[in-house]
């Protein structure tokens, strides 16, 4: 896909807008069913049953596609924005396209799952956010938990599903959008045929900018689904490409007071002159489903492959002005393969039983070379022309299979009980070259994970103005395999015992006024061990598995229909995220200290007025509290909130938008760099975009 460079993006632009508006025929928004409230919403994340949300043991939140358009929220951040007890980060050292949840304040991106229509994307090695698509996207699934027996051990604290229309359905529209700094935007879907053959097509482009030298990213995407009826089961098939070019931002070096420095501008780029972390990826997924008998059972078969190209560099020394940089080549191969089985007995219990597995292989090189940053604004050198330091090299396998058993159990129409067992069989072997020296080694663990959660209904009036009220609790064991260090040199520590985890999880939703009205209210335990930390192994430095963590805390989701297509939604949680036993080399013990960069609380207030015709309104308010910057605590920032809103005209047929994204125009730290020492990366600046949408 190297052809499709960016100097060609208007031209292919404007060819997608108007392929889409002759051939993408119109289809209503279906509204929710009347009496419907978000907690009467079927998902498919926690047991592939579908189920309402009220009925799971877990704290689960659907977000419609609808909502998604009504909002005009195309990133992940904005997206997740009403989503109780959580945060999207956006940035970070993948670049501006990449984003990292926050969940229970967990804001590693190896703690998430990923799953894309049912698959786990990035879940070998790396969630794959930065090239996340959320065109076309029918819902999202959250699942604020550790992830279901069915996924293995590849997400600690939550699961982000995003669900595109199936084959032989789509949003059949086309979006057309400029905004700030050149940023510019077009993407349709279509379905193709319907009937015995199910096809259906998205495409997207787009040039995203968000300062004005050029920080941004360029994306071509298109993804294509079949399905058809072979007498025999539902076959099915998914092909996915992406090309995405990124020039990524820099995060500032932090000054004796723990802030960003204010030497620099807020916008200032440390990276060389032909700095670039360019990503091409393709996807295959093959299924099938079908049943026999009194067993609905279905197969799936996932391969991913992606190449990152990357050239970055960051400050060494400030104000010196010295820098180091690297230029990286990686290829990461992913296979999933799941298969699957359910069968109803006693007309209570729905038992599930299957095996998967998930094969990942990373190959990559890297070179650093060293630099100076001009601190006066002027021209950095090319990192492609300086002389390296020297090379290194990782390759890593890994094996993620697992034999797995899950039952519902619903002895009346007011109590269900889950529970979820698996056992594990992981496989991990690394080989690291730097120079001269070399390293080989490998690393399994055998081992069992699951969890057991219960619902339970106390109330039930669908005459009255309440109309549910269920209490649920859930405990979870699982652990997954430490990350795997992608930087620019190659690491040598003995591979780190697995991380573990131990959650509960009780709380209370309620839905009324006839679906007008819904709240999840949670409460959560959750301790993490083996935590990666600062020691010494043979009297020499490395990284050891030794610490623990504590996140404890409350969540509250709730929403309220004010009138047809009128929508105020809001969320608050309470955090207390601390370091337990973690006795770091570099910093002492620091059990009982706040975790850094984990907020006290966390809010969200938003207000949707999408009527079909019309006046279209909508803002999100979203807040988070102070937090410290640094594991010491010794640096706080204070409390900030962010403004977003939207302000459109709906006719039949179009719609035109004006939307802006952090209208206040905060510049709050949020997120440390791993390759870029004591520095942190802050807020993208204010971004405007004026929108059209054609349907018919």
């Amino acid at each position: 896909m190297r052809f499709l460079r960016p100097m060609s993006l208007v031209r292919w632009l404007w060819a997608s807008a108007s392929a889409g508006l002759l051939i993408a025929p119109a289809q209503a928004q279906q509204p929710a069913a009347p009496g419907e409230s978000r907690l009467d919403v079927v998902e498919v994340t926690s047991t592939r049953l579908r189920e309402p949300v009220q009925e799971s043991p877990d704290s689960i939140t659907v977000v419609s596609g609808e909502d998604l358009r009504a909002r005009g929220a195309t990133d992940l951040r904005s997206a997740l924005a009403l989503v109780g007890g959580i945060s999207v980060y956006p940035g970070g050292d993948l670049g501006p396209a990449g984003s990292t949840p926050s969940v229970l304040g967990r804001s590693e991106a190896d703690d998430f799952l990923l799953l894309v229509d049912g698959v786990p994307v990035g879940g070998a090695f790396i969630p794959a956010f930065a090239t996340l698509d959320l065109h076309n996207v029918e819902r999202i699934e959250v699942l604020r938990a550790s992830a279901p027996v069915f996924y293995g051990t590849t997400a600690f604290a939550g699961t982000i599903h995003v669900i595109h229309y199936a084959a032989g359905k789509a949003d059949r529209a086309v979006h057309v959008s400029a905004g700030s700094y050149g940023s510019a935007s077009a993407d349709g879907a279509m379905v193709l045929s319907q009937g015995r053959i199910l096809q259906s097509l998205s495409v997207d482009a787009g040039r995203t900018r968000i300062a004005g030298d050029g920080v941004g990213s360029d994306r071509l995407h298109g993804l294509y689904r079949f399905a058809a009826d072979t007498g025999f089961g539902l076959a099915h098939l998914d092909a996915d490409a992406t090309a995405q070019w990124q020039k990524p931002q820099s995060p500032l070096p932090i000054d004796a007071n723990g802030l960003p420095t204010s030497k620099l501008p807020l916008d200032f780029n440390q990276n060389p002159s032909d700095a670039r972390i360019d990503s091409d990826v393709g996807r295959l997924v093959a299924g099938l489903d079908g049943k026999t008998g009194e067993i609905r059972w279905g197969g799936a078969l996932s391969w991913t492959r992606s190449w990152t190209h990357t050239i970055e560099g960051f400050f060494d020394s400030f104000p010196a002005g010295s820098g180091i940089g690297f230029r990286q080549g990686r290829q990461i191969n992913e296979l999933f393969a799941d298969f699957q089985g359910t069968r109803t007995l006693w007309s209570t219990l729905d038992v599930t039983v299957g095996l998967n597995e998930l094969l990942g292989r990373a190959q990559q090189d890297s070179t650093t070379f060293d630099y100076t940053i001009p601190i006066d604004g002027g021209a950095a050198p090319a990192g492609a022309s300086l002389p390296g330091n020297g090379g290194a090299a990782l390759l890593a396998h890994r094996s993620l299979f697992g034999l797995y058993l899950q039952m519902r159990w619903k002895p009346d129409a007011e109590v269900s009980v889950l529970t979820g067992l698996r056992y594990n069989f992981t496989r991990q072997h690394v080989q690291a070259s730097e120079g001269t020296a070399t390293a080989d080694q490998s690393d399994h663990a055998e081992r069992a994970s699951g969890s057991f959660g219960a619902s339970w209904r106390l109330w039930s009036d669908a005459s009255g103005d309440l109309d549910d009220v269920l209490i649920h609790a859930s405990f979870s064991n699982t652990f997954q395999l430490a990350q795997i260090d992608f930087g620019p040199t190659a690491a040598f520590a003995p591979p780190l015992k697995p991380e573990t985890q131990r959650g509960f999880t009780a709380g209370i939703k309620v839905d009324g006024l006839d679906g007008r009205f819904d709240a999840d209210l949670a409460a959560f335990l959750t301790d993490f061990g083996n935590q990666p930390l600062n020691g010494s192994v043979n009297g020499l430095p490395a990284l050891v598995a030794a610490g623990h963590t504590r996140y404890r805390g409350f969540e509250l989701e709730s929403s309220l229909v004010l009138a047809p297509g009128f929508r105020l939604a809001a969320s608050m949680s309470l955090d207390d995220a601390t370091y337990r036993d973690f006795n770091d080399a570099t910093q002492g013990q620091l059990a009982g200290n706040r975790i850094a960069l984990t907020p006290r609380w966390r809010g969200a207030l938003g207000l949707t007025y999408a009527p079909a015709q019309g006046v279209q309104m909508a803002a999100t308010l979203n807040g988070e509290g102070s937090r410290f910057l640094d594991a010491a605590n010794r640096k706080l920032s204070g409390a900030y909130g962010v403004f977003d809103a939207m302000i459109g005209y709906r006719w039949p047929g179009l719609q035109l938008a004006l939307k802006c994204i952090n209208l206040s125009d905060r510049r709050e730290p949020i997120l440390p760099s791993e390759l870029g020492d004591g520095q942190l990366y802050l807020l993208p600046r204010r971004h405007i975009d004026l929108s059209i949408a054609w349907s018919r």
